[in-house]
């Protein structure tokens, strides 16, 4: 059984799918398509509160999870990018000067913090998805092949003249994972429920001048990953959209498993956190 799910916000959309999980058997669900329409508009503060007490407990409550914003910054950290506050526009050599500046300082921020986050938390050892967009393939030194900055030269080279196209993506497989294909292949003993990455790939598309993005995830842990994973991937989107030049479009989240994880999280906590949003609609 499959479900495609939309929303108009993230709040929505990941609210949705999780109500719909955590209703089925084991609260899991195979071959699950989330969209969001206008994934630019902020998340509702009770929501964002209450899930972040979900996964970061007082100590000794729980297992301490990191926060919907760590998670976040592990596809798109937006505190290292110098915005610009501009729009990239073809032919604007000023303009675009100050964008290429903001996003190479972008990623060498990240190149000189990524030893020391590795060492702040134990899910960081095997690196990020970020570390993975510039610098596919060598997670030492970070200057391995920068997919993003190439992506966002073929939007920019496309921005003047085209409209609509779906021809760039983002791979988070590296070599030996096995040899680097998009979907990850496990031996038949592998019993693993969920391993790095669980994101695969993420798919660009532009359609009447609006950036769209489609992730792919093998396994969606909804309530300890789900929520930061969708906001990092909209801040992805927006920083590519700035880049390029092209609105914002819809975001896609495809998941081949989405899991409200019943060995994490009780009854109580789903509805504690659906009752956030409940809440913050009487405001």
């Amino acid at each position: 059984m499959g479900a495609l799910l939309e929303g108009r916000t993230i709040d929505d959309a990941w609210l949705s799918t999780l109500r719909l999980v955590s209703e089925q058997p084991n609260r899991q669900l195979f071959h699950v398509m989330t969209t969001v329409s206008e994934p630019q508009i902020l998340g509702d503060q009770l929501l964002r509160e209450q899930i972040d007490k979900t996964l970061t407990p007082e100590p000794g409550k729980k297992k301490n999870l990191q926060s919907a914003e760590t998670i976040a910054n592990t596809i798109f950290p937006r505190g290292l990018y110098p915005d610009p506050k501009v729009t990239y526009i073809p032919g604007d050599d000023a303009n675009n000067e100050q964008l290429a500046v903001a996003a190479e300082t972008l990623y060498e921020r990240y190149r000189l913090i990524f030893p020391h986050m590795k060492k702040l938390h134990a899910e960081n050892k095997k690196g990020s998805y970020f570390q993975r967009m510039i610098s596919w393939g060598d997670k030492k030194t970070l200057r391995g092949y920068n997919q993003l900055a190439k992506r966002i030269d073929q939007l920019q080279a496309k921005r003047a003249t085209v409209t609509r196209f779906n021809a760039s993506d983002l791979q988070l497989t590296e070599p030996g994972e096995p040899e680097g294909l998009p979907v990850e292949i496990q031996s038949a003993g592998d019993n693993r429920m969920r391993s790095f990455p669980c994101l695969v790939h993420v798919d660009i598309g532009v359609l009447g001048n609006k950036l769209n993005l489609m992730a792919t995830y093998r396994h969606q842990m909804l309530i300890s990953k789900g929520y930061g994973n969708f906001l990092g991937l909209a801040r992805l989107q927006a920083f590519l959209a700035q880049q390029s030049g092209y609105a914002i479009g819809e975001l896609a989240m495809q998941a081949t498993v989405a899991d409200a994880e019943s060995t994490l999280f009780n009854k109580a906590d789903i509805k504690l956190l659906l009752g956030a949003s409940d809440r913050a609609e009487l405001f």
